[in-house]
């Protein structure tokens, strides 16, 4: 991923979630897509976990979101959360 572009999606993650956007830069960097980011970042969010401690737990999503205690209804709540606040801004 370019850098500029790793920068962006840094600096949106770091200030979504609270992960550090040096982590996602340097995770972007090495080549991580960008979806095992994000989740990575909703994981650490959600779970209370370091953003590296998730991102190396990963070999499947729901598998990592279950060893960390954090239910599918949860990550569902968070992202509806995001929807609507995204739709109010655009109101």
């Amino acid at each position: 991923m370019g850098t500029q572009l790793a920068g962006g999606w840094a600096k949106y993650l770091s200030e979504k979630y609270g992960v550090e956007s040096a982590q996602v830069e340097a995770a972007l960097n090495d080549g991580v897509h960008i979806e095992d980011v994000k989740h990575a970042a909703v994981l650490a969010k959600l779970s209370g976990k370091s953003f590296s401690d998730v991102l190396a737990m990963k070999v499947d999503w729901f598998q990592v979101a279950e060893k960390l205690g954090v239910t599918r209804e949860q990550v569902d709540k968070l992202h509806e959360q995001e929807r609507i606040e995204f739709f109010a801004k655009m109101a």
